[in-house]
């Protein structure tokens, strides 16, 4: 989260109007760090704390640009839910995304750890409109042809026949 806030502050920087705001949905250990570092960077105005939401998708589904800046992910619900309504969006080119996202295709990748990147991302879609429909639609696509829930349902049954097959009990 502390690259994510550092990002948007060279973002509200280098792209000051329209004004970018920053939804953040769930809660933490780190909220109290990250309220902080929200006043230290002087973006109380733009960063808004949503909290535990029971309509998150709802959320996901109303806002431009979906981004996860995380260091380590196993394989992301969210990214899944935001790919499937569509939006656009930049995560970090860790394992779990990378097997969900392909650069530049249905998301952009950036390196972990790099505010820098996180911002030049950010920037790219939110000022190429036309860029950011197409990797949302690509996203879209990608979620209809390979993580639906029956889909994701029958390749986890596939992988337990194969397991019981194996070991000679189905």
């Amino acid at each position: 989260m502390p690259y994510l806030l550092q990002s948007m502050a060279i973002v509200r920087q280098r792209l000051p109007q329209p004004p970018v705001h920053l939804a953040i949905i769930g809660e933490g250990e780190l909220e109290a760090e990250c309220r902080e570092q929200v006043q230290n960077l002087g973006l109380a105005g733009c960063v808004h704390f949503l909290g535990f939401r029971g309509d998150a998708l709802r959320w996901t589904g109303g806002c431009d640009l979906f981004v996860l800046s995380s260091l380590w992910e196993g394989h992301s619900i969210t990214l899944l839910e935001a790919m499937g309504l569509g939006r656009p969006i930049v995560a970090t080119d860790i394992k779990g995304n990378r097997e969900t996202i392909t650069h530049d295709h249905d998301g952009l990748l950036v390196p972990p750890a790099d505010a820098d990147s996180l911002a030049d991302a950010i920037i790219a879609l939110a000022t190429d409109q036309q860029r950011a429909r197409r990797l949302g639609q690509a996203g879209k696509k990608t979620f209809d042809n390979r993580f639906t829930e029956q889909i994701m349902k029958d390749n986890n049954w596939r992988v337990y026949q194969d397991v019981l097959t194996a070991k000679g009990l189905l």
